[in-house]
């Protein structure tokens, strides 16, 4: 099975994830996602905890990271197509459905095109001998009035 793995570019303040695999056939493809970031002061009692593990004043940051809610998410544009499209499995499966017809219905109209062919150069070759009959009776009609 082929694995296929989207790779997204990103900015210093987005960060980037991988997604639950979709399989299609041989091939599973990871999409990724990419969020904002933003930074929030720390709560007060994220301050006494960490005071709390020994950390001492100075050595506390001031702020911690989320992800930034305001801002949609970014796909990659596999994933986009998914979201965008959210019957594009069923889509495709109809699409593949409706592909095997027409191949089949082609292939009759071959058959058929065939037959109508073969029946052409059968026409043909009795025309050429009616004509030759018609030819070899009109030579012996000739020689009989003369």
């Amino acid at each position: 099975m082929q694995e296929i793995h989207a790779i997204m570019d990103k900015k210093n303040d987005e960060g980037a994830f991988d997604l639950e695999p979709v399989v299609y056939g041989n091939v599973t493809f990871y999409g990724q996602k990419v969020v904002k970031f933003k930074d929030v002061p720390l709560s007060d009692d994220e301050i006494k905890a960490q005071k709390d593990a020994g950390m001492s004043e100075d050595m506390i940051p001031k702020t911690k990271s989320v992800i930034d809610d305001s801002v949609p998410p970014r796909y990659d544009d596999i994933t986009q197509l998914f979201i965008d499209n959210p019957n594009l499995k069923a889509g495709q499966a109809q699409l593949l459905v409706q592909n095997a017809k027409l191949q089949m219905m082609n292939n009759q109209l071959t058959q058929g095109q065939a037959q109508l062919l073969s029946n052409i150069a059968k026409s043909q070759l009795e025309n050429t001998q009616l004509k030759q009959q018609q030819a070899m009776l009109l030579s012996q009609l000739a020689k009989m009035k003369g």
